[in-house]
């Protein structure tokens, strides 16, 4: 079990560092090198996530029937390939990039499985298992713009990032493959919960209304966390006149504040309900205007971290909230997880790219926004009572 814990451990941060360190501080030099507008960059992200979303969710039957730690390491070996076309597509157009990233993507969409096996991991606390799993995930996400601030310090090119970040996967995937034969004997003594009808492909679960207000519950606290995060270190490069390297720094100072707020959840274990937890994470979402508009350096260090609480436990405590009430389709859920933010994602990233080329500080209100409105959408549904029979978690 201990090495199963270390897989997801190492996972999560890698997982992190890539949705980080490869889009939000690589955007500039990659809009720069295509000669892309924000809004052409936003369309073309959006159109990968969408078409790996789809394609994930159409394969979850067969995926369902394997080992998920096997699943997991299939998908790294995905990314590995992603990260070698996009370097050794150099020469090449802006078509080897989007293959190179649509690779990496479907990757890291199979990976949402790692929730589930947290919570197979932690029985008695699954939402303990799910926010720590995303806590170490926020670690890496506050690595992943220091690495790109050290490359672009060294005077390399954005696509060193990816050569170094493929490196790191595929030396990950080559230490942890003792980890399938692990999963196997875990899941021998501790059976996955059976799937109510039996199916590979859960048809009668697109007919629950529950599903896909998970889906773009999902969704929409993904989207507004990446439309924030994909154009903030565009913010401070282009409206406060900071260098790329100083820009990566500052945006890792606000993911710190993410990760800080998803240990502090983690570490209040069932002591405070879900709901609150969700609301005090939206209300962090005020923040936003000092940190954009007091052009004051400490007042915008201090509340870009504050700012990442908003960012923080919310998706993983609505997860497990969801789980509550579907507890037979965990599957289904981390695959329709994946295809919500593949759609709301993209199309939050595309929204606030189009923004961004009219007024790029309007732009940056665009995803706390959406954040609050998940929020009432969430108190208006029934994933925000508990089930039937089952007290308030």
């Amino acid at each position: 079990m201990r090495l199963l814990r270390l897989f997801l451990v190492a996972v999560a941060v890698l997982t992190a560092v890539v949705q980080t360190g490869l889009v939000g501080p690589n955007r500039p030099a990659v809009e720069r090198d295509f000669g892309l507008t924000h809004t052409q960059f936003g369309l073309g992200l959006a159109g990968v996530w969408v078409f790996t979303g789809v394609l994930t969710l159409l394969v979850s039957g067969r995926l369902r029937r394997l080992n998920p730690v096997a699943v997991v390491q299939g998908g790294m070996a995905v990314q590995v390939a992603g990260f070698a076309v996009v370097v050794l597509g150099a020469g090449g157009g802006v078509g080897w990039l989007a293959l190179g990233w649509g690779l990496v993507l479907l990757g890291a969409g199979v990976r949402y499985v790692t929730n589930n096996i947290s919570m197979d991991l932690r029985p008695a606390n699954p939402r303990r298992g799910v926010l720590l799993l995303h806590s170490y995930n926020a670690g890496g996400k506050a690595l992943g713009p220091l690495v790109v601030a050290a490359v672009f310090a060294l005077g390399w090119t954005w696509r060193t990032s990816f050569l170094v970040v493929g490196a790191a996967t595929l030396a990950l995937l080559l230490v942890f493959l003792p980890a399938i034969p692990a999963a196997r004997r875990f899941y021998a003594n501790h059976p996955r919960r059976p799937r109510p009808d039996g199916q590979g492909f859960e048809r009668g679960l697109l007919r629950d209304r529950r599903f896909w207000m998970f889906a773009a519950g999902i969704g929409l606290i993904a989207g507004g966390e990446a439309a924030f995060a994909t154009l903030l270190p565009t913010f401070l490069v282009k409206v406060r006149g900071l260098s790329e390297a100083t820009a990566a720094t500052l945006f890792t100072v606000h993911l710190l504040g993410l990760m800080t707020g998803r240990f502090l959840a983690a570490g209040l274990g069932k002591r405070v309900p879900s709901n609150a937890i969700i609301a005090v994470c939206l209300t962090a979402g005020v923040f936003v205007a000092p940190a954009l508009l007091l052009d004051v350096p400490a007042v915008r260090v201090v509340s870009l971290f504050l700012m990442g609480f908003q960012f923080s436990a919310v998706w993983p405590v609505f997860y497990t909230q969801a789980a509550l009430h579907l507890p037979g389709h965990r599957d289904m859920l981390a695959y329709g997880a994946n295809l919500g933010s593949a759609i709301l994602m993209s199309g939050c990233v595309f929204v606030s790219s189009a923004i961004a080329d009219a007024n790029l500080t309007a732009a940056m209100f665009f995803g706390p926004c959406v954040l609050w409105g998940f929020g009432a959408m969430y108190a208006a549904s029934r994933l925000s009572r508990p089930p039937e029979g089952q007290p308030a978690s």
